[in-house]
């Protein structure tokens, strides 16, 4: 029941993917127990925030800039501006 209200959290499923794979025995050395359970999860959650902010913001700056060569592109046309070869 909680696991099925927290997937509703945006973001949460990438904290626990990346809690997950830290607390892997194939792939992390960290050995998994009470401690080093529950003091990744704070980690994770800051290192998951922070990337889900990143993309965010990334995406809205490449957002801008399809905008602004968009834009370029029609008063360039307007103008007949960039047709000479």
């Amino acid at each position: 029941m909680l696991s099925r209200a927290l997937n509703l959290v945006p973001g949460m499923n990438a904290v626990a993917g990346l809690h997950d794979y830290w607390l892997n025995p194939v792939t992390s050395p960290v050995k998994f127990n009470f401690f080093n359970n529950v003091g990744t999860m704070v980690p994770a959650a800051a290192v998951s925030t922070a990337a889900i902010f990143g993309n965010a913001m990334q995406g809205s700056t490449f957002s801008m800039r399809m905008q602004a060569v968009s834009q370029s592109i029609q008063i360039n046309a307007i103008l007949g501006e960039g047709n000479e070869r």
